[in-house]
């Protein structure tokens, strides 16, 4: 275990934090339930999947509500260089059920959604909250989280959000204070947990199908909606391809939805998956053999996996739950965190600027963390050549002035997603948006299977490894892809490709039959592409609900209720 101190200090080879480019279109916690979100939200006509603002005139406004339930899954292979198994506590997935506590209509839709690397269920809040909004509670969203999560310590945050003193979390892991007799042990280090080296794609595509399960059989293929995110993306293309035992699993969909992230790309040979491994979603290249002998196993976006606890300190400041979010931060840990990725020690910010800082598309390296969050305010800026992205970014030019924040809506024209939101996504059970411990192994399966192609032979490597991705050629449920312009996929061969490899929509569907013509609307082919200007990666996921209606929310629920027919009813068990 590293030493609890958050003053971060940059690692070497930050592949993953590469230039934005425009897109080239050439232990068992308690299971609970909370009410997340009193507001009201527009509506659709579940018999079309077209928006009617007159069609429920006079309902109460939805609440949104959502209940979590932890799962025991089978234990992972040990690490068959090190021997080392994973622990008891681990061997566990949650899953967290958004829907409406107040319907307008009957469930419709279950979207089954899968998260992206580095983040955990509670990164689709947002996007949760919207769909349901807008659907009148025709659809509802479960949220899958990885075993990993469970090795998180959210005691600091957790004790925060429950009595309101903000400071405790800072002292329980900045300065080593005891909470309810427990100490904080530091970050798990990314070469420590060796028998990471086996969570990879054939495990949570067997976690998965057990939460699909969970819906009645004869509901799936009417009623599910299998949704990924990032790295997610081309995971739920891959699982939408695979065969269990001679089924496959696109009978069991009622459609799939790929946001930023996915298509099919060249698939790793045997040498490169044992050898150089791949760059992927997240940066990181290391083969299998490197892996097993000595890790990392975790992805860290080249820095200390602490970088996410630091995130949800900054969130705790800039959520308003329980201080002025206008106010200037003091915290050395956050004022560090910042000076680390702005290359610039000494700044003065308040909450929702420093939280806006580590997200936004003007300031944030990490391509993968950003969103048009708004601008800043209170100084002037520079441009600075960051030694994290490699490019010219902005930052706050002076360290004498207090910089605050102008959230999106506040700017011209409007940006796409709120700060304040983001801090609240970040900090929302039970494990919060973010995933410490990403497991490698996972985004190296997933590039070995990026085209789609396993052949069930002993002759193709991964075969031999279990990844029956096989099915592709038969996978005719529909599909929907989402792009932000400044996203993580500037190739659209590999979209067009994907396109190609598929078959119509197949029989007993409710758009059998439908062509795959990205240029019809959502509702009526059976491959939707939107490509949406302005977006960064995280916007997806985190888009205002009027910022976000025409070029997210309202295609996505168009697509989805025209894809689902009936009804559905399937609480967790």
């Amino acid at each position: 275990m590293r030493h609890p101190c958050l003053i971060l200090s940059l690692l070497c080879g930050l592949v993953l934090v590469a230039p934005g480019c425009r897109l080239d279109t050439a232990g068992l916690p308690e299971n609970n339930v909370n009410n997340v979100n009193n507001d009201a939200g527009a509506d659709v006509d579940v018999a079309d999947a077209a928006p009617d603002a007159d069609a429920d005139a006079g309902h109460d406004p939805i609440v949104v509500t959502s209940e979590v339930r932890t799962y025991p899954v089978p234990a992972s292979p040990a690490n068959p260089v090190t021997g080392e198994t994973a622990p008891p506590e681990t061997q566990f997935v949650r899953v967290v059920r958004y829907f409406a506590e107040n319907p307008w209509h009957q469930t419709r839709a279950i979207v089954l959604a899968y998260p992206g690397a580095q983040l955990g269920a509670g990164s689709y809040r947002t996007l949760a909250e919207t769909l349901i909004e807008r659907s009148g509670g025709a659809i509802e969203l479960w949220a899958y989280e990885r075993r990993g999560n469970l090795l998180e310590d959210r005691t600091g945050v957790d004790v925060a959000l429950s009595t309101g003193d903000v400071d405790l979390a800072f002292a329980y892991y900045g300065d080593g204070a005891e909470l309810g007799g427990r100490t904080f042990a530091g970050v798990i280090a990314g070469d420590t947990p060796s028998f990471m080296s086996e969570w990879g794609l054939a495990q949570e595509v067997r976690d998965l199908k057990m939460v699909l399960d969970f819906i009645p059989e004869d509901r799936r293929r009417s009623n599910v909606i299998l949704l990924g995110f990032s790295l997610g993306s081309p995971f739920v293309g891959q699982f939408a391809a695979w065969d269990f035992d001679g089924a496959k699993a696109s009978d069991q969909l009622a459609g799939v939805v790929m946001l930023d992230g996915g298509g099919k790309r060249r698939s790793l040979s045997e040498a490169d998956y044992h050898g150089e491994g791949c760059v992927g979603s997240l940066g990181l290249r290391i083969g299998l053999d490197e892996l097993r002998a000595h890790g990392p196993y975790v992805q860290e976006l080249g820095l200390d996996s602490g970088i996410w606890i630091a995130l949800e300190l900054a969130a705790l400041r800039a959520s308003g739950y329980f201080s002025d979010p206008h106010a200037e931060v003091t915290d050395e840990v956050l004022r560090n965190l910042i000076g680390i990725f702005l290359d610039k020690a000494g700044l003065r910010l308040t909450a929702r600027a420093a939280m806006a800082m580590l997200v936004d598309d003007q300031f944030a390296p990490a391509l993968v963390m950003r969103a048009g969050l708004g601008t800043i305010a209170g100084g002037p800026v520079e441009e600075y050549e960051s030694i994290m992205g490699g490019e010219t970014l902005l930052r706050p030019a002076s360290t004498d002035v207090l910089y605050s924040w102008v959230d999106y809506d506040q700017t011209d024209p409007a940006e796409l997603s709120s700060v304040e939101e983001m801090a609240r996504l970040v900090l929302s059970g039970p494990t919060g948006a973010m995933e410490w411990y990403a497991p490698v192994r996972l985004n190296l399966d997933v590039c070995a299977c990026d085209g789609l192609d396993v052949r069930p032979s002993d002759d193709d490597y991964r075969w031999r490894a279990g990844l029956r991705v096989t099915r592709n050629s038969e996978m005719d449920a529909p599909v929907l892809f989402f792009f932000a312009e400044y996203g993580e996929i500037w190739d659209m061969s590999f979209i067009d490709n994907y396109l190609l490899s598929l078959p119509e929509v197949g029989p007993g569907r409710p758009n059998a039959g439908a062509p795959r013509d990205p240029a019809l609307p959502p509702h009526l082919t059976g491959f939707s592409k939107i490509v949406a200007p302005r977006y960064h990666h995280m916007d997806c996921i985190l888009a205002a609900p009027e910022t976000g209606a025409d070029y997210l929310y309202e295609p996505l629920v168009d697509f989805i209720l025209a894809n689902t027919e009936g009804t559905v009813s399937a609480p967790l068990p």
